[in-house]
């Protein structure tokens, strides 16, 4: 019994110890209570997550429908800003988003259609204007056309067209008549002309080979073909200063291109320039005496130049030099008769003479 005692007492103190380490019964009633009440609200949880779920795919939806419904709204709004710029008409620019836009669209319309009422007036008072005065363009039309000799059967915008598209019909009959009476004028004018011209070439031609007129004219010809050659090798021994022509009086005139192209007599010359013109004429008629002789002239190979150098300054003795040695390239044999050192000095071969001995050098 002593040890049963024992026993049960030993199981008795580890009933109390677990005891120890538990709430008392009001607090686990208490709790059990609490925990109750949380698996309620936990339940209510649920469902309230559930129908916010709910509300949010409907939410969601209606995001998405909201969006194609701006979309649709940015296009009609773009198209129809598109179709007021094609009309030439000049609406905001859109910013503030879709709202802003369609604000500043709405006052835009509500100024333009003020505006486009108040020019629909003035446009109506316009036209009635145009009305009364297209009637008065009329009645002054019919007067003129009958002026003209028109008479037409109304007095109708119509009835004076069709009337004066009849006369001008008969009128561009008519020009086409006059147009083909000038044509013809005009060729016969055409044929006169051509026989007219025909005939001054032949009187022409009768007084040119006129015994007593064809030589004359053949050697002007010739002189002018002389003097064009000459100018061209004036021109380049004055260094650009004088040109050569021939005067109606039959003489030789200088053009001073220095002295805005007067012309002047040959005789006004100095010494040094009539030389360059001597020069230049006889250069000019040896290199043309072939062609300007009958068939079967001789050429002229060689020409020979007696004194005259003395008189030209330094520059142009250099260019009279360089036009001699320019010739003698070509083929041509020039000689020279000078006293001038510096012109001799440039010839390839020379012949001195000094108390009657010939001595020949070359360079």
């Amino acid at each position: 019994a002593v040890a049963t005692c024992a026993g049960l007492q030993s199981q008795r103190d580890g009933y109390l110890a677990a005891l120890a380490e538990h709430p008392d019964a009001g607090r686990v009633a208490a709790a059990l209570s609490e925990i109750d009440a949380c698996r309620v609200a936990a339940a209510k949880a649920r469902a309230a997550e559930r129908d916010a779920r709910t509300a949010e795919g409907e939410a969601q939806a209606l995001v998405r429908s909201a969006r194609d419904q701006t979309e649709q709204i940015e296009d009609a709004f773009g198209r129809q800003r598109e179709r007021l710029l094609r009309a030439g008409l000049d609406p905001p620019e859109p910013s503030g988003g879709l709202a802003g836009a369609w604000s500043a669209f709405v006052a835009w319309a509500t100024r333009e259609h003020a505006s486009r009422v108040s020019e629909q007036a003035a446009a109506r008072a316009e036209h009635e204007q145009l009305l009364a005065a297209r009637a008065a363009r009329v009645d002054a039309l019919v007067v003129q056309a009958r002026t003209c000799g028109v008479a037409p059967e109304s007095v109708t915008l119509p009835g004076l067209r069709d009337e004066i598209i009849e006369q001008g019909t008969r009128a561009r009959n008519e020009l086409q008549q006059i147009d083909d009476a000038q044509e013809r004028a005009a060729k016969l004018r055409e044929q006169s002309a051509a026989a007219r011209t025909e005939h001054e070439v032949a009187r022409l031609l009768g007084d040119l080979l006129r015994s007593d007129r064809f030589e004359k004219w053949l050697l002007a010809e010739a002189l002018d073909v002389l003097v064009d050659a000459a100018s061209r090798t004036l021109y380049a021994l004055s260094q650009g200063r004088f040109s050569l022509r021939s005067s109606t009086e039959e003489e030789f005139v200088i053009v001073d291109h220095r002295n805005a192209d007067e012309t002047r007599s040959v005789r006004t010359l100095s010494g040094g320039e009539t030389f360059q013109a001597s020069l230049a004429l006889a250069l000019a008629l040896s290199d043309q005496l072939a062609s300007l002789s009958a068939a079967g002239g001789v050429k002229l190979d060689a020409i020979f130049l007696d004194e005259g150098f003395g008189s030209l300054d330094a520059d142009t003795l250099d260019a009279v030099a360089s036009t001699i040695e320019t010739l003698g390239t070509e083929g041509r044999m020039v000689g020279i008769v000078t006293h001038v050192p510096a012109l001799a000095e440039r010839v390839p071969v020379r012949f001195r003479v000094h108390d009657g001995t010939v001595t020949r050098e070359e360079s």
